[in-house]
C-alpha cells in the first residue's frame, strides 16, 4: 500500500500530457500545429462570445453559423484527432481563449 493508504495504480496509457491556449477571434484561425492523440477543448469562463470549431478543410469555410459550438465555460470532452492543426475556429467577438489539453 503507498501513502495515505493508496493502492498505487497502473501508468496512464499515455506517454505525455500537453496544455495550451489558442486565442480565437472574428477571422477563422487555423489551430497550432501540434501532435497528439486525444485533445479536450475548454472555452476560456471569461470569453465573451462562443467559440465555433470545425475541421480545416480547403472546401468550406466556418462561421459563426457551422462549426461546433463552445459556450464560454464549456468543453468538448475527449476527441481523438492527430493534430490540433486540423481544426480551426472563429468567434463572434476577438480575443477569445480556446484552452486545450491533449495526450500523446
Amino acid at each position: 500500500m503507498g501513502a495515505g493508504g493508496h493502492t498505487p495504480t497502473a501508468q496512464a496509457p499515455f506517454d505525455e500530457v500537453l496544455t495550451g491556449v489558442e486565442t480565437v477571434g472574428t477571422s477563422v484561425t487555423r489551430l497550432t500545429s501540434r501532435p497528439f492523440t486525444m485533445v479536450r477543448f475548454k472555452a476560456a469562463s471569461a470569453n465573451a462570445a462562443s467559440i465555433f470549431v470545425a475541421a480545416a478543410t480547403e472546401s468550406a469555410t466556418l462561421t459563426v453559423a457551422n462549426g461546433f459550438e463552445i459556450e464560454p465555460g464549456d468543453d468538448t470532452g475527449w476527441i481523438p484527432i492527430d493534430n490540433l492543426n486540423l481544426l480551426e475556429a472563429i468567434s463572434a467577438s476577438s480575443n477569445q481563449k480556446l484552452q486545450y489539453m491533449a495526450v500523446k
